[in-house]
């Protein structure tokens, strides 16, 4: 089997960053639920039930903070990728013997620019 080419390298790079966001999306959706509950379950019970209430709230909220700020650094570093996929798909449609490669690259990142 041959080694995989560069251009499908980073296809398989650009699938692998745009899925890795999705999940990150979906975290951040999950975590924000949490804060919300937490958040209203503190203003209702106080510390009454629960001694660490507070201590959890602020935990939930620096988890959900932190999700967010993955995102500008993920968000470049797909970008980045993207380009280079074209780049490398430029110079790839020269040569008759990529062409499918340079198929499978192009439907990547019209999925990319679907999800994103």
């Amino acid at each position: 089997m041959p080694a995989p080419t560069s251009i499908a390298i980073t296809a398989s790079a650009v699938k692998r960053l745009v899925k890795e966001r999705q999940m990150y999306e979906k975290e951040l959706v999950e975590q924000e639920k949490r804060v919300e509950h937490k958040q209203k379950q503190f203003d209702e019970e106080g510390n009454s039930k629960d001694e660490n209430a507070e201590y959890h709230l602020k935990q939930e909220k620096e988890a959900l903070k932190q999700t967010q700020n993955i995102f500008p650094g993920l968000d470049s570093k797909i970008s980045e990728t993207v380009e280079k996929l074209k780049t490398e798909i430029a110079a790839a449609e020269r040569d008759e013997s990529t062409a499918d490669e340079v198929s499978k690259a192009k439907e990547v990142l019209s999925t990319c620019d679907k999800t994103l």
